[in-house]
């Protein structure tokens, strides 16, 4: 892919997701340097589309961060997710999700994947595999992970060797928010 396709499949996946995050400014996170994009288009699609969006089908926007611990391990924080109306209900979110572990742990060796949403959101969240209990330390992920308006619920899921080891201590979302809305 030429530098000019990947720009166009960004500002793609910038104007499907804006269509249904309407709280974030989508194209300054999937524009921003620091984070990173997985797009789906339709495998016919010859990404010649006059709008960048109509090639589009969904796609992620995530930031990879680092572990502040020695011996802990780097984090995913899933800013955006988002799929098309026409093509829900066709595994495309559940495909995101499987790409965005797999890279996670092969190319950054993520132990978890942690995200924001709404309780509306955590229900399709909680079928790809996420939970509101949070074992990634409190501390790792403390002003990092942004917390949009109206999210409600942090959800982590666990991929890679953390996935197998889940012996690991917890602490309960709500329990984190609470704590987040009194600091």
């Amino acid at each position: 892919g030429s530098p000019g396709a990947a720009d166009h499949l960004r500002r793609g996946l910038a104007q499907t997701l804006q269509t249904y995050v309407v709280n974030v400014k989508a194209e300054s996170l999937v524009m921003n340097p620091a984070y990173e994009t997985i797009v789906v288009v339709d495998a016919g699609s010859g990404l010649g589309a006059e709008q960048p969006g109509d090639d589009v089908r969904g796609g992620c926007c995530y930031r990879v961060w680092p572990a502040l611990r020695e011996g802990g391990a780097p984090f995913v924080e899933l800013a955006l997710l988002a799929v098309r109306h026409e093509v829900q209900g066709r595994g495309v979110g559940a495909a995101l999700m499987r790409r965005l572990g797999a890279r996670a742990t092969r190319e950054h060796g993520a132990g978890a994947i942690l995200t924001y949403a709404d309780n509306s959101a955590f229900a399709y969240f909680r079928r790809l595999g996420f939970s509101r209990t949070v074992t990634t330390p409190h501390r790792e992920w403390r002003g990092r992970v942004v917390d949009y308006s109206d999210g409600a619920v942090v959800a982590e899921k666990l991929v890679g060797k953390a996935a197998a080891a889940t012996k690991a201590p917890t602490r309960d979302a709500s329990q984190v928010v609470a704590a987040l809305g009194a600091a």
